[in-house]
């Protein structure tokens, strides 16, 4: 079987059975009590009454709700809480390992490498679920379908991104000179050089927006290279920045 096949077959089917279809339990509107023909597949407003509506799809009931604002944002309240809680318990147990790489390869060739092999997968899966939780919290719904970091990170409110960066900012090391007014015009290439690296979330996310992908198929590009301290870091920033702006 191809990777492409396998990822497919592993959406598409559960325990060797292929899902039943998703089904809508009420096609009215949650306020005003209107049939919705057809019903909305995601956030709009109801043709009646005009308020809007919104979604949601429990996925192992294979269920879909419409929900008003107040159902919507008690859902995904109580998604994102599972979903950033998951995501600090995947950076635990990558600091963990790391903290008792004690093993050389000499003693031990597969407990080395499986460690770090296994940070990389870690750390990615955390810093996807984390952005996930960010957006079911803004969109009062579900995340985009995706495992590309780069592709989370633009589908969060131009205000959360400005808010990640300005924290990237101030703790990595590519950014140390960023806030200095001389910098402001200098070219991307330039401020790279000099420490003042302006958007240096969006940079680590870019290259490595596909991490979950390759390093789960890493046999197939053995020289994959994965960033283990950066990736802590901006993980650290969107966990950090997601408590300050949803204590709740």
């Amino acid at each position: 079987m191809s990777k492409d096949q396998d990822r497919k077959t592993s959406e598409t089917t559960s325990g060797g059975k292929h899902k039943p279809p998703i089904v809508l339990v009420d096609p009215a509107c949650p306020y005003c009590g209107v049939v919705q023909d057809p019903s909305p597949k995601q956030r709009e407003k109801c043709r009646d009454c005009g308020q809007v509506i919104y979604t949601y799809t429990d996925q192992e009931e294979r269920k879909r709700y419409l929900l008003t604002a107040e159902q919507a944002e008690r859902e995904a309240r109580e998604q994102a809480f599972w979903m950033i809680d998951n995501a600090r318990s995947l950076q635990r147990v990558a600091k963990e390992l790391q903290s008792n790489e004690s093993k050389s390869p000499e003693s031990d060739l597969l407990l080395f490498s499986g460690q770090i092999l296994a940070q990389p997968i870690l750390l990615s899966l955390a810093i996807e679920i984390a952005l996930k939780a960010w957006q079911c919290r803004e969109r009062k719904g579900e995340p985009e379908k995706t495992h590309d970091l780069l592709e989370l990170f633009n589908g969060l409110e131009s205000s959360t991104q400005e808010i990640l960066e300005a924290k990237m900012r101030k703790r990595s090391p590519h950014s140390v000179w960023a806030e200095e007014p001389s910098m402001q015009n200098l070219n991307s290439d330039q401020q790279d050089m000099w420490g003042a690296r302006m958007h240096p979330l969006r940079d680590v996310l870019r290259s490595h927006c596909d991490a979950h992908t390759h390093w789960r198929f890493l046999y197939e590009r053995p020289s994959a290279q994965f960033e283990t301290s950066e990736i802590d870091r901006a993980l650290t920033v969107i966990i950090e920045a997601y408590d300050e702006r949803w204590s709740d």
